[in-house]
C-alpha cells in the first residue's frame, strides 16, 4: 500500500513555487491551461459524464458500472486487461497537460475528471488496480481530503481490478456541503440523465444502479406508446459514401416489427446481422384517436462520436 496523491495540494505547491519553476512536466501554467480547457471544452456542466463513457469506449472496457447512493456516484471501468492503465504519476501528468483534446482514452478521461472538479465542483477519488502495482489513490476536493488515509483505501471505493472513480455529491463551489434534499435529488439525477440522454448508444454496456441503460429500444423516447411504434431497427451496409463500421450497442441487431408488436417482444434478441456501417432506426407515427392525423410532425437524427450522442 502506498500513500495517496492529493491533486489539490500538489497544484497549490506548484502555485507557491511560481510559474517560472517546474518539477518535471508539472507547471502552474499547465494547471491553468488544463483548468480552462476542462471548463470551456464541454457543452454542458455534466458533460464530463460523457467523457467518462468515451474513455470506456477507447479503453475497450467490457462494462461500465455506475452505482449511486445519497452521497456518491461511483464509476467502475471493467477491463479485460487492467495493465493498460497508466501509473498515478503518468495520469497526473496527463491531467495537467496543455495538449488534452486528442481521442486517446486517457485524454478523454482526464478532460472529464478536470471538468468534474472545475465545472461542477465535485470531489473525486480515483483508484487504479492492475493486479500487479500497489493501489495509489488520487483525490481532489474537500470531501475526500478530510478523510483519513485508511478511509481512502477502503474497499467501498474500489470496484475491483480496473479503474474506479468515486464522485461526491453535494459540494458547492466553496467546498461546503449542500443540503440533503438537493444532495438526494439534483446531483444523482443530473448524472443519470446525462447517461440516459446522451450515452444510450454506447458500444460499451452501461449498467446504472444494476440496470442496463444502453440500447435503443430500452429508451423511453423510443418505447411503444399510444401514438408511436418501433417498426425497424437496421443498419446501412458499407458503400463508398458511408464511413467504416461504427461501434454500436452490443444488443443492436436486425429487427423488423409491426405496430402490433408487443414491447417485450421487441426487446427479444433474434441474433440478426450486426455488421453495419451506421445504425438506422425507424418508428411508426400512429394517428391520434381524435383527428386521425399523425401526432408528431418531425424527425430526429442522432450524430454519434465514439458512442456519444
Amino acid at each position: 500500500m502506498s500513500d495517496s496523491f492529493d491533486l489539490k495540494d500538489f497544484l497549490q505547491s506548484q502555485r507557491e513555487v511560481g510559474s517560472s519553476e517546474s518539477e518535471g512536466s508539472f507547471t502552474i501554467s499547465h494547471d491553468n491551461a488544463a483548468r480552462k480547457l476542462a471548463k470551456f471544452s464541454l457543452p454542458r456542466p455534466y458533460a464530463w459524464v460523457c467523457k467518462f463513457v468515451q474513455a470506456a469506449v477507447a479503453l475497450e472496457c467490457t462494462e461500465l458500472r455506475v452505482s449511486q447512493d445519497k452521497k456518491t456516484t461511483q464509476f467502475y471501468f471493467v477491463l479485460d486487461d487492467p495493465r493498460v492503465l497508466p501509473t498515478a504519476k503518468n495520469l497526473v501528468s496527463t491531467l495537467l497537460s496543455t495538449t488534452l483534446g486528442s481521442e486517446s482514452a486517457m485524454d478523454d478521461f482526464c478532460v472529464g475528471l478536470r471538468a468534474c472538479a472545475e465545472q461542477t465542483f465535485h470531489s473525486f477519488l480515483l483508484q487504479m488496480e492492475d493486479g500487479q502495482r500497489s493501489v495509489t489513490p488520487v483525490y481532489n476536493g474537500p470531501y475526500f481530503g478530510k478523510m483519513s488515509e485508511k478511509e481512502r483505501f477502503s474497499a467501498r471505493f474500489r470496484g475491483g481490478s480496473g479503474l474506479t472513480v468515486t464522485v461526491a455529491h453535494g459540494i458547492s463551489k466553496t467546498g461546503t456541503l449542500i443540503g440533503p434534499r438537493l444532495l438526494r435529488n439534483q446531483v444523482p439525477k443530473k448524472i443519470a440523465d446525462e447517461l440516459t440522454e446522451f450515452c444510450f448508444l454506447s458500444p460499451v454496456p452501461i449498467v446504472l444502479n444494476k440496470q442496463r441503460i444502453d440500447g435503443v429500444l430500452c429508451q423511453k423516447r423510443y418505447a411503444a406508446t399510444a401514438h408511436l411504434r418501433p417498426i425497424l431497427q437496421s443498419g446501412a451496409k458499407a458503400c463508398r459514401h458511408i464511413p467504416d463500421v461504427m461501434p454500436l450497442p452490443v444488443d443492436f441487431e436486425e429487427k423488423t416489427m409491426s405496430v402490433w408488436t408487443h414491447p417485450h417482444r421487441a426487446l427479444r434478441s433474434y441474433r440478426g446481422s450486426e455488421e453495419y456501417s451506421a445504425g438506422l432506426f425507424l418508428m411508426a407515427n400512429l394517428p391520434t384517436a381524435r383527428s386521425r392525423a399523425p401526432s408528431l410532425r418531425r424527425s430526429t437524427i442522432h450524430w454519434l462520436r465514439r458512442g456519444i450522442v
